[in-house]
């Protein structure tokens, strides 16, 4: 049997495909196609230039997973991965994907530093004082009262109150979100391509090295990715199809909790919208179900933005940093990600959190009204800083860890395996990706099912293609 007739033979559990125009499915599979090959061979050159070549095996180590999950397809004749139950799967995906974060978490040794430091110092304070806010001389200003979103900051300050300011407690709590996301995966998988796609997809997840690395961490990646998978939940369950009302209201809100710790998320119903109005039969359904996703953010979102009102007298949506993040993304020293001296700029002539938000997002507008040009070239520099690597997460638990703490004694080997794997693996992933986009073409342009995912990549890359990137 073919490759091609073994993806199609068990794509034939998957549900039945749903309703889309030709056009728009073409167009979102040719995007989709292009984009795997532009961000796959930009992760392999990266990769190997990062590594300066002499380590390249390393990366191999973090494709090997990927490799054996894929011959564990073919394993008599799949049966290795459908053997088990459904309730037999969950319960062993999800033991290897708390296995893997429990002993990332336990073993490696970790202490707080640069950004992550500031989030431990602000869970103290709300551990403390029940108060969100930044103290003076951990943003290089005299304290804010808005500049982090809130999501992260409460549940860092909850798990201090009850644990004595454990920074390992934190860590757990991130090693439970990440094993939910990963059932969350193997969920949305199976309700787009049936149980086996699910499997595959669930034990790649378990495996992904960015996701392990990212429980030792304080930052908000492990919580906003659990929310943004509880949204697609409801949204491959009740939506996508079948243009449940309650579903949208559910999918709104969880995007807005994850508001609440990525700001960016609140904008996502607007392309969300506009992938149900440019792709369902019934556009007035399509146009309630993004109507109520609106209102399920704004539920979850507006409490805040009136205790914002209430604490510095002016409109700020969810937190003050939006326009340091915007000005330090574009300014004459730009490259693309963080610039230290346009924060410090900000910093030095915001004496509060009005000031903060409206004094950056004024210089970065006036900016690239008068760099449009410049604004071009950074925005693609920023697309390849956020697609290139997913070392993201294991240079920071490992390498910035090392060189702000280096007395714990962080072996280089061992950071540059990290980030190597890390790698590696995503690059495997990539061209597994590529290779199912091509073989399961037929049926992929006919299906709208799996587009919104191709949409919400598009949308997160517009936005970091704007404000500061990172992987």
């Amino acid at each position: 049997m073919s490759t091609k007739e073994f993806i199609d033979a068990r794509l034939d559990d998957a549900p039945s495909p749903l309703y889309v125009p030709k056009w728009y499915g073409r167009s979102i599979w040719l995007v989709t196609l292009a984009a795997f090959v532009l961000v796959f061979i930009t992760s392999v050159v990266a990769a190997v230039f990062w590594l300066y070549w002499r380590n390249s095996w390393m990366a191999l180590w973090g494709a090997l997973p990927v490799v054996g999950v894929l011959m564990a397809t073919r394993a008599r004749s799949g049966e290795l991965l459908m053997g088990p139950s459904t309730a037999g799967w969950i319960l062993r995906v999800s033991a290897l994907a708390f296995a893997l974060r429990i002993a990332c978490v336990v073993l490696m040794p970790y202490l707080p530093c640069a950004d992550f430091a500031v989030y431990h110092e602000a869970g103290v304070t709300m551990a403390d004082n029940w108060t969100l806010g930044v103290p003076a001389g951990q943003t290089g200003g005299g304290g804010y009262r808005c500049f982090f979103p809130p999501g992260q900051v409460f549940s860092l300050g909850v798990m201090y109150a009850l644990f004595n300011k454990s920074v390992l407690a934190a860590q757990i709590l991130n090693v439970v979100w990440a094993t939910l996301t990963v059932v969350g995966i193997w969920y949305i998988a199976g309700r787009i391509f049936g149980r086996y796609v699910a499997r595959i997809a669930s034990l790649l997840a378990a495996m992904l090295p960015s996701s392990i690395f990212a429980c030792m961490v304080l930052g908000a990646e492990v919580p906003e990715t659990f929310w943004l998978i509880a949204a697609l939940c409801f949204y491959v369950r009740f939506v996508e199809g079948q243009g449940r009302l309650g579903g949208a209201l559910a999918c709104g809100i969880c995007l807005g909790i994850g508001s609440l710790i990525r700001p960016t998320y609140v904008l996502l119903p607007i392309p969300i919208g506009l992938h149900m109005l440019l792709s369902w039969r019934r556009r007035p359904r399509a146009l309630a179900s993004a109507v109520v996703l609106m209102v399920g953010v704004a539920a979850a979102v507006l409490p805040w933005t009136c205790r914002n009102y209430l604490a510095t007298g002016g409109f700020i949506l969810i937190s003050s940093n939006g326009g340091g993040n915007l000005y330090s993304a574009n300014n004459d020293q730009a490259r693309g990600d963080y610039t230290e001296s346009a924060w410090q700029e900000v910093y030095d002539n915001s004496p509060d959190d009005l000031a903060l938000q409206g004094y950056g997002m004024e210089k970065a507008k006036d900016w690239i009204r008068r760099n449009p040009g410049r604004f071009c070239e950074l925005a693609a520099r920023k697309f390849f800083i956020m697609w290139h690597s997913d070392q993201d997460m294991a240079w920071w638990a490992l390498e910035q860890t090392h060189r702000d703490c280096p007395e714990l004694g962080i072996p280089r080997f061992w950071r540059l395996m990290g980030q190597a794997v890390s790698s590696g693996f995503y690059s495997a992933c990539l061209l597994a990706g590529l290779m199912g986009l091509w073989l399961a073409r037929s049926s992929l342009v006919r299906n709208r099912a799996w587009m919104v995912l191709a949409v919400l990549a598009m949308y997160f890359t517009a936005v970091h293609m704007v404000f500061e990137a990172q992987g």
